[in-house]
């Protein structure tokens, strides 16, 4: 069975009433000192995700990047974890690994027709989900934790 085709201007109309809808309820007095790191438009693309239910597919630290996966997922264990070898997959290395492969892609598609460039096209910079929940509590070692994750936004 096909499905009927997408009215392009009746769904750009929607999102744009949600987005308005957003912005109206961010310039309430709540909201007036909280920084906003992602704008109206960016915040209401990722709400469609929970209305259809939608899930995230994920991968862990220490699996290879893959560009049909939309999250990465950094637990706790492998925020704290030090090793003595230098070929160890430390927290640190996460996002410069995202990053190579995305300067990767970036070459490979300059060295194509920019008729090509929107079937290479791959998001290689996937968001960070940090889980910093030790499961076993105690205020020494959730410090440590929060430490090891705010230090984590330097690199």
């Amino acid at each position: 069975m096909m499905s009927q085709p997408m009215n392009i201007d009746a769904g750009d109309a929607a999102f744009q009433a949600e987005v308005t809808a957003v912005k109206g309820w961010w310039s309430s007095s709540r909201w007036r000192h909280m920084k906003k790191l992602f704008t109206a438009e960016q915040i209401e693309i990722v709400e469609k995700r929970f209305e259809g239910k939608i899930t995230s597919y994920t991968y862990r630290m220490f699996t290879s990047v893959s560009g049909t996966l939309d999250t990465v997922y950094l637990t706790r264990w492998q925020c704290l974890s030090t090793a003595s070898s230098d070929c160890y997959m430390t927290r640190w290395r996460l996002f410069m690994a995202e990053l190579f492969h995305d300067c990767k892609q970036r070459k490979n598609r300059f060295s194509k027709p920019k008729s090509q460039w929107p079937a290479i096209q791959i998001d290689y910079l996937r968001p960070i989900i940090a889980d910093a929940d030790t499961g076993h509590g105690g205020l020494i070692v959730i410090m440590k934790v929060t430490k090891f994750f705010v230090e984590a936004l330097n690199y």
